[in-house]
């Protein structure tokens, strides 16, 4: 058995796939010409916590394999 899933009782992509939900979906402004995808609207909000100093999207959006 894998040690993830003895860790964490799921399989790697499963926890993986964790993260895909856990950031919010920012919109673009009005002005903007193309649709977004989830993923890309995902992005849109951790570069606008960046560029604010918010550092509580730090831990949405640490992929969840990452161990420190």
């Amino acid at each position: 058995m894998s040690e993830l899933i003895v860790r964490y009782g799921i399989s790697a992509n499963e926890r993986a796939q964790q993260g895909d939900t856990r950031l919010e979906e920012t919109d673009p402004p009005d002005g903007f010409l193309y649709t977004l995808r989830p993923y890309q609207k995902q992005a849109l909000t951790w570069m606008n916590a960046r560029e604010t100093g918010d550092s509580t999207v730090r831990d949405q959006s640490l992929h969840p394999l990452w161990e420190e």
